[in-house]
């Protein structure tokens, strides 16, 4: 004998109250992962800018280079060392770069693109400061 059964059948689900509370948690995290975005994307945009890139390497060399040498001054804006074999090395701006000059030979071009550089010592340290053509300035130190 079959008996008359009602099924009842159950949906599992969410509520309309449980939607909008992740909405809204959604929407807030999309609010604040957006400046964050962004400012990772402009950090990124100035790192690879040659400008930047181009100083960052001219730092790396000058710094390889002063490593043998024993520093001497800074005057009218030139840092002054002097090399193992004791020869007057000079770091400057010449017109739009940074070049090394020694007694003999000429210079050297150490980087381009540059309107004004300044050197100054700083606690022991050779601080160098660099504005771009472009306007952008960065300060660098160099270990004596």
């Amino acid at each position: 004998m079959l008996r008359n059964k009602k099924i009842l059948i159950t949906y599992q689900g969410f509520t309309l109250a449980e939607c909008l509370i992740s909405l809204v948690v959604l929407m807030g995290l999309l609010l604040f992962l957006k400046p964050f975005l962004s400012m990772i994307t402009q950090v990124d945009n100035h790192i690879t800018k040659d400008n930047y890139l181009e100083l960052l390497i001219g730092k790396i060399q000058i710094e390889s280079e002063i490593k043998e040498m024993t520093f001497q001054k800074i005057d009218n804006n030139k840092l002054y060392y002097l090399s193992e074999d004791d020869e007057k090395i000079v770091f400057e701006q010449y017109k739009n770069m940074i070049r090394k000059t020694n007694d003999s030979k000429g210079h050297q071009p150490i980087v381009m693109g540059v309107d004004i550089v300044v050197f100054s010592e700083e606690k022991g340290l050779v601080k160098m400061e660099v504005t771009t053509l472009e306007g952008e300035t960065y300060s660098y130190f160099l270990f004596n």
